[in-house]
């Protein structure tokens, strides 16, 4: 096809002639609404849509006109955008003076119907892969790519020390409805009160590299296919040696009477004295391991990758229910006794556990852990200009509250007792601890900023998984 001739179309996710209607416009009912579809309901970047842009870059590229026009690196290093706290103490000239000036730093895309996604532009093609997929009514709705600073893509943003700010990166997401003012709702928000995060979609970045080492800068993280053990194990490292009190559960007598899986020998043993483990939080989704699969190494492969990552991890045990608990369909009285025995010990499992897997990927327990043993869609890069820009996946608990793992019974138990808490999505990971706040989540993602904790920001007290502070000390 002709490409010059041509356009992405952000409906069938595909080129077509740029003369011709696009088919799934012909008919209104294929069109699903903003206004009926969750906002959080989109489909993941597949590999098929990542290797159609990497063919596209094989050809001759240039800036279209309307993304030369806009001038992306203009806007990366010259737009101060402020967050709702900063917009709300502006009043007169100097609120209508901000929304002037940053102005210049959105690009307003318009209608989605009359959009045209240049196959030939690095811009387009990064904007192409922020569009939501399905995207939102197309004849209702405006997008506009707009600068922000990530930190409100954070829950708790606000105990961010305003002298901190404005060392996080500029990035730049969509935001819908085009309303030159702050209520704007992003793709994929959690909501606009204060303290909860913001703009939390994909978002794109200049990457690492393009920032002037002279000053501290807090960025965005290139998203490689395959997970990198070495570097959540420096997130590990640095909470044990900074957050010794928090976060460092004390081993429990109780835990004697349980099992755990030597990843080393590939068998069930009894849990030993202060035993250092693992434990998998997943879904089942109705697959269960067979008869001498953990010995055979054909377990599911959600439980094959947490193996594999306790492994990486440096670790020699692992706690999974479907191994770790008889699980025989017709049990003896005294093996109904003992699994009661152990479930009432789950508590004890979760809160002590040195790290607490939580596989958010996929529906079944065959769907393995992306990037252990299938790489996952790494993110998107384009060279605009000399200079390198690329893709920031979604915030990562928006992918987790759009997840089937969110959706179990068991989750908020198993949630709130771990003391440290390795979410692992289809995009990318995060270790949280008791201690940090969300910008110092250590995160596959971005920057960890260091030392913004519960204790630095409010004097709390943490515990179980719990920060014990008054209502005053958070607002």
């Amino acid at each position: 096809m002709d490409l010059s001739n041509s356009r992405l179309c952000i409906f069938c996710r595909c080129l077509e002639p740029k003369d011709q209607p696009c088919p799934s416009l012909k008919n209104e009912q294929s069109i699903t609404t903003f206004a009926t579809r969750p906002l959080e309901k989109t489909l993941p970047w597949t590999r098929k849509d990542e290797d159609l842009l990497e063919k596209l870059r094989q050809s001759p590229s240039s800036l279209c006109k309307r993304c030369s026009d806009f001038d992306i690196l203009r806007a990366f290093n010259e737009a101060r955008p402020l967050d709702q706290r900063q917009r709300a103490d502006l009043h007169g000239d100097k609120h209508t003076g901000y929304f002037e000036i940053q102005e210049r730093y959105r690009l307003r895309l318009g209608l989605l119907s009359a959009f045209v996604v240049t196959p030939t532009c690095p811009l387009c093609r990064l904007i192409y892969r922020l569009i939501p997929r399905p995207p939102p009514d197309h004849d209702m709705e405006v997008l506009s790519l707009t600068p922000f600073r990530w930190y409100i893509r954070q829950d708790h943003w606000e105990t961010v020390p305003e002298s901190r700010r404005d060392k996080f990166a500029v990035w730049l997401g969509l935001l819908s409805p085009e309303v030159a003012g702050p209520s704007g709702r992003s793709f994929f928000t959690s909501g606009q009160n204060l303290r909860t995060a913001m703009m939390t979609g994909e978002a794109i970045a200049l990457a690492p590299i393009e920032h002037m080492p002279a000053e501290e800068t807090y960025t965005a993280r290139k998203i490689n296919g395959m997970i990198d053990f070495d570097h959540i194990q420096k997130g590990l490292e640095h909470c044990q040696k900074n957050h010794p009190e928090a976060c460092q559960a004390k081993f429990d007598k109780g835990l004697l009477a349980t099992r755990m899986i030597d990843v080393s020998t590939r068998k069930v043993v009894n849990c030993p004295d202060q035993c250092d483990y693992l434990a998998l939080s997943y879904v089942w989704g109705g697959v269960h391991p067979q008869d001498g699969a953990l010995e055979a190494g054909t377990l599911p492969q959600t439980i094959e990758d947490a193996i594999t990552l306790t492994k990486g991890l440096g670790k020699q045990y692992l706690w999974v229910d479907a191994l770790c608990i008889d699980q025989t369909l017709n049990p003896t009285p005294e093996q109904a006794a003992e699994k009661a025995k152990q479930l009432g010990l789950m508590h004890l499992i979760y809160y002590c556990a040195s790290i607490t897997i939580f596989a958010v990927a996929g529906p079944r327990s065959d769907y393995g852990i992306p990037g252990v043993s299938r790489p996952r869609v790494p993110s998107t890069e384009e060279v605009i200009d000399g200079h390198t820009i690329l893709t920031v996946p979604p915030q990562i608990m928006a992918e987790v509250k759009n997840s089937v793992w969110q959706s179990r019974a068991w989750t908020w138990q198993e949630d709130a007792l771990s003391t440290r808490k390795l979410f692992l999505t289809e995009t990318q990971y995060q270790l949280q601890c008791n201690e940090t706040l969300g910008c110092s989540f250590h995160s596959e993602a971005c920057d960890s900023v260091p030392d913004l904790t519960w204790t630095h920001i409010s004097g709390g007290k943490v515990k179980a998984g719990y920060v014990e502070v008054s209502k005053d000390q958070m607002l």
